[in-house]
């Protein structure tokens, strides 16, 4: 009875609530360089955030941390940067994580609004025109500041370091994956060919035949899951070779990439 009184709370239960999945490695860095060449950061600040919340990768909060920086939150950044160095992320992102706090060391935080000054009363009575001839020189002068200051400035591109090659984690995935099928395909093989080689001593005819089908399709189950091992170590070396590519590339304008 405690049994089944179990198994009915189980059955009952609630289902657990789903979670969300990690973001798109990929797509989340081009968005975050799209919305950076806007001049967005506080919305590259808040998709870096939602990342990092999903999945903690040292590039999600780099990327946060100099979004809050370049927003002038200069101890926002610096705290985000504190977290970052002490999770003792890869060398290049240690690197870039110096050089980003190095810029509130030289630049002020972003200063509180204040008040506007009050306006003094002027006299009521009309000041004497000056020379019309003044003001008409003089307007070309004081619209060249006006049209400077009205083109915007290019940002820099959002320059995130890259891990190195061999701290990939989806290449050693794959490469781990395949080494373990390979060797469970070979495994099935050479027990078939074991088998086979020696079959069981008997005269009945359709025995042996039942005996050798069955071993053969072993060996043949073998042979396939050893296919698809060394499918899975090639994507592996295929992975590495990309990312060790892109990490010789030279850093300006370059994605990290998962």
């Amino acid at each position: 009875m405690p049994a089944l009184a179990l198994i009915g709370a189980l059955l009952l239960a609630p289902p657990p609530p789903p979670t969300d999945p990690p973001p798109d490695f990929q797509a989340t860095i081009e968005r975050a360089q799209r919305l950076w060449a806007q001049g967005d950061n506080a919305e590259v600040a808040a998709l870096f955030e939602r990342a990092h919340a999903i999945d903690p990768r040292p590039e999600y909060l780099f990327g946060w941390a100099r979004a809050e920086i370049a927003m002038g939150h200069c101890p926002r950044g610096l705290e985000l940067l504190d977290q970052l160095e002490a999770s003792t992320p890869p060398a290049p992102i240690q690197q870039a994580s110096q050089d980003v706090r190095a810029q509130c060391e030289t630049s002020p935080a972003t200063p509180a609004p204040t008040a506007p000054a009050p306006v003094e009363p002027t006299d009521p009575t009309p000041a004497e025109a000056p020379d019309s001839a003044a003001p008409d020189s003089a307007a070309p002068d004081s619209a060249a500041p006006d049209s400077a200051a009205s083109t915007p400035a290019t940002p820099e591109p959002l320059d995130l370091p890259l891990r190195p090659w061999s701290r990939d984690r989806l290449g050693w995935a794959l490469t781990g994956s395949g080494l373990v099928v390979g060797a469970i395909g070979l495994g099935l093989w050479g027990g078939a060919a074991g088998r086979l080689s020696r079959p069981p001593p008997t005269a009945d005819e359709n025995a042996l035949l039942v005996y050798s089908d069955r071993w053969r399709g072993v060996g043949l189950a073998g042979i396939a899951t050893v296919s698809v091992g060394g499918a899975l170590v090639m994507a592996g070396l295929v992975r590495f070779a990309v990312r060790a590519r892109r990490s010789s590339t030279p850093s300006s304008g370059r994605t990290a990439r998962r």
